[in-house]
């Protein structure tokens, strides 16, 4: 594996990044966010593994994020939902710069990664409280439901429309996280078009 992440999710559109191995998976765990799918998505919503050895197969699975991760030098990516009983935490996902599925081995041992990665996360939940805290996209999800407000739109109706708007005012080239502050939710006039 070239990169891997831990990111926490209450839903396909709200998560928290815990820890990225750099740059590169932090990049891409924000871009899942950003375009609000990607294969981190479609595990935590199905709550099993989703195993893309060849990212560019599944194109039209997820086209917003197979495009650019590829771009990026993504080939394959492998998502292990975090799991504590019936209750989804969130997600590990692992990158790899080539294509290819796991071994067996490689499969157990991403497995017991994400046991772990659980087990970490509930111990740090039980050690500190964790909605008080600030987290990795609380700017940007505070920016999106203003601009859903203005837009009048209720949380979760129509697939994609809040990633929709939040890559809307995102410059090209950057995510969402850098730069909520420039939400034109804060700016744009009251019932423009109504």
């Amino acid at each position: 594996m070239d990169a891997a992440a831990v990111t926490m999710r209450t839903s396909t559109l709200s998560q928290d990044l815990v820890a990225a191995s750099g740059e590169w998976a932090e990049s891409l765990e924000e871009l899942q966010y950003t375009v609000g799918e990607g294969p981190g998505v479609a595990a935590f919503e199905a709550g099993e593994p989703v195993l893309a050895g060849d990212l560019l197969a599944t194109a039209s699975r997820w086209p917003g994020f197979t495009e650019e991760a590829a771009a990026g030098g993504v080939g394959a990516v492998f998502a292990f939902p975090l799991l504590a009983g019936a209750v989804r935490l969130g997600t590990l996902t692992l990158y790899r710069r080539r294509p290819g599925t796991l071994t067996s081995a490689d499969l157990a041992d991403a497995s017991i990664l994400a046991e772990l990665a659980t087990t970490a996360l509930v111990a740090d939940h039980q050690r500190r409280s964790w909605p008080g805290e600030p987290g990795f996209y609380d700017e940007v999800n505070i920016a999106s439901g203003m601009l859903a407000a203005q837009l009048g739109l209720r949380r979760g109706a129509g697939p994609g429309r809040a990633p929709a708007r939040r890559r809307s005012w995102s410059p090209p080239g950057r995510g969402a996280a850098s730069c909520p502050r420039r939400s034109p939710a804060r700016s744009w006039p009251r019932n423009r078009g109504r």
